[in-house]
């Protein structure tokens, strides 16, 4: 979420914190309720892994905690380098992921992801979707 921060998305217009409880919740602080902040939140801006997007997350986190804004003149130009992190590839706690060059008009090749937590379960090296 705070790499969200970073990229000025806009939950962060309707909240002004976001906090790990533990390995499963996360609490927001909204600082101007509104309705579609819960849409924002589940539909758009789900977190991402720390072990990809932890390093910036945790500077965007520093930078909010020094009174920086999203708009601040003054902050590190992270931006940059981390859009091409997030369409870099996917990651997926799934079953499958996405091989993102295996799209066409006419279908999508799914490759099995060996770290998910039912990867035992899953008898299939891949999962090809035709349309």
């Amino acid at each position: 979420m705070w790499c969200f921060w970073i990229m000025s998305n806009t939950v962060w217009r309707y909240i002004d914190s976001a906090e790990e409880i533990d390995d499963l919740n996360v609490r927001f602080h909204m600082n101007e309720p509104s309705t579609v902040v819960e849409r924002y939140i589940i539909r758009s801006s789900n977190p991402r892994p720390s072990s990809i997007f932890g390093e910036w997350a945790d500077r965007a986190r520093q930078l909010h905690a020094d009174g920086k804004t999203m708009d601040d003149p003054g902050r590190p130009p992270v931006t940059g380098r981390v859009q091409p992190i997030s369409t870099g590839g996917s990651s997926a706690s799934g079953p499958f992921m996405f091989d993102v060059a295996s799209i066409t008009n006419a279908e999508m090749t799914m490759p099995k992801n060996d770290k998910c937590w039912i990867a035992d379960q899953i008898n299939r090296s891949h999962h090809q979707l035709q349309w």
